[in-house]
């Protein structure tokens, strides 16, 4: 094979294997969403995504996520040193202890190796350009987690002065005889726990930290930090509630409610108004955090089910979108930089904030409406407004950012579409899209049918 045919052929593979990545997660979030929906066929989907709340199946769930941030980011822990991934797999460990937590202090305790763990990562990024940024993200980050771990002591000991034990169970059983979830004093130390769980989640109006911190790490870092931290937080709250605090007050859910709308009027605001990309990111991921917390609100399980595959699918899409900036040429640090990439990435970033975003009919699009619909499903017809009219303006953010790849330059030279495909990063990692489309794809057969749906549950989940 010539050198001109070597690039053509990988040129075509790799454009044609990012299609069928697509289109299967177009067809995955698609399907759910019809699926779920289903009065006859539900049970078996819920089923499948409950036990991720109730019982241990979150290790499976967690291990595919960060073997799949593996597979993706090889290279890149290829540079790095061993400790590095060492840290990696303590981080995962922490996850998962926070998780299977079933009393304050393990919870505690967990936090805070998650936390010392994440220290240690950010502080890592220590390169000639971006030594002194490093640190400024570690120690801010350090500094104000130290506050809201204060925050999660603090409602710790109040919950042990009101029950006098530390175990979620004791929780479960004492309320059946005595009904604390109206009290002040349970309100009291349950807003100061939720606080501390948003701050970590960044969610507004405890985001302040998420901005400056994002700013000051590396797209690597960023790419690890804005899904797995927030993982085990959502998981957590997921089933803390569903399983252990089941009758809380109203309170709790007006108090869902403000949250995410200041998440949604923040991380509006805060991304029209940002030049630097790091910081944008930062904003959207606030604004994304919004259909995060909707399924609990609901309060049923379908509602949860939804927020967990917008949550997954919107985590592959985000690495996807990293492992593009990564083996870019382009370095990205302000939005304009995006109208200097070449003809092709300027095409694949087109289509990521296409998804991202929510345009039909991409993967975007379905789960969003997946978590639409379990809104209007339960009645919540002004609060599916207001987060129909904040998925709008998330789209025109991203429509401007579609503006500046398309529009805004001037200076294309390059357009020989397979010539762009010389480099040798898309090279070696020309079979990452047919892997990930090959895996949704399976997700999408193995679905399909009631048997193969009990296949999949009782052979590869158990």
């Amino acid at each position: 094979m010539s050198f001109v045919n070597y690039y053509n052929f990988y040129g075509f593979s790799f454009v044609f294997n990012f299609f069928f990545f697509f289109f299967s997660l177009v067809c995955f979030s698609f399907f759910f969403y019809k699926e779920v929906n289903n009065n006859i066929n539900s049970y078996i989907y819920v089923y499948m995504f409950i036990n991720l709340f109730f019982v241990d199946y979150s290790l499976e769930y967690f291990f595919l996520m960060f073997f799949s941030f593996f597979i993706i980011f090889y290279k890149y822990f290829l540079d790095k040193k061993p400790v590095i991934f060492m840290i990696f797999v303590f981080i995962f460990l922490s996850f998962y202890l926070i998780i299977n937590s079933f009393d304050f202090i393990v919870f505690l305790f967990s936090m805070e190796l998650q936390a010392f763990l994440t220290f240690a990562l950010l502080m890592s990024n220590q390169s000639n350009v971006n030594s002194f940024l490093s640190v400024e993200g570690g120690v801010k980050f350090f500094i104000l987690n130290g506050i809201s771990s204060g925050f999660l002591l603090y409602s710790i000991a109040l919950f042990y002065g009101l029950v006098g034990s530390i175990n979620f169970y004791d929780f479960y059983i004492f309320s059946f005889f005595f009904n604390f979830y109206d009290t002040f004093f349970f309100n009291y130390a349950f807003f100061f726990f939720m606080v501390s769980l948003f701050f970590k989640l960044g969610v507004a109006p405890y985001h302040i930290w998420l901005p400056d911190i994002y700013g000051s790490l590396s797209y690597f870092i960023i790419s690890f930090f804005s899904v797995f931290p927030k993982m085990s937080i959502l998981f957590f709250i997921y089933k803390f509630f569903s399983t252990y605090f089941i009758n809380l007050s109203s309170f709790f859910n007006f108090f869902f409610f403000i949250s995410i709308f200041f998440s949604i009027i923040v991380g509006t605001v805060g991304s029209f108004s940002q030049n630097k990309f790091k910081y944008f990111f930062a904003y959207t991921s606030i604004n994304a955090s919004v259909f995060y917390l909707i399924g609990f609100t609901t309060g049923t399980v379908e509602g949860q089910v939804a927020s967990l595959i917008y949550f997954s699918v919107y985590s592959v899409m985000n690495m996807v979108f990293f492992y593009l900036i990564l083996n870019s040429s382009t370095k990205i640090y302000f939005i304009t930089d995006f109208s200097k990439l070449s003809l092709t990435y300027k095409f694949f970033f087109v289509f990521m904030f296409f998804s991202i975003s929510g345009f039909p009919p991409f993967g975007g699009f379905w789960i969003k409406y997946m978590v639409f619909d379990s809104l209007v499903f339960n009645s919540y017809y002004s609060f599916y407004v207001i987060f129909a009219l904040g998925s709008v303006l998330n789209m025109i953010y991203y429509l401007r950012l579609i503006k500046i790849i398309s529009y805004d330059s001037y200076k294309i030279i390059n357009i020989n579409f397979y010539n762009s495909f010389s480099s040798k990063q898309f090279v070696n990692n020309i079979n990452f899209f047919w892997g990930w489309g090959f895996i949704f794809t399976l997700f999408y057969y193995f679905l399909y049918s009631d048997y193969l749906s009990l296949f999949f549950i009782n052979v590869i989940i158990l």
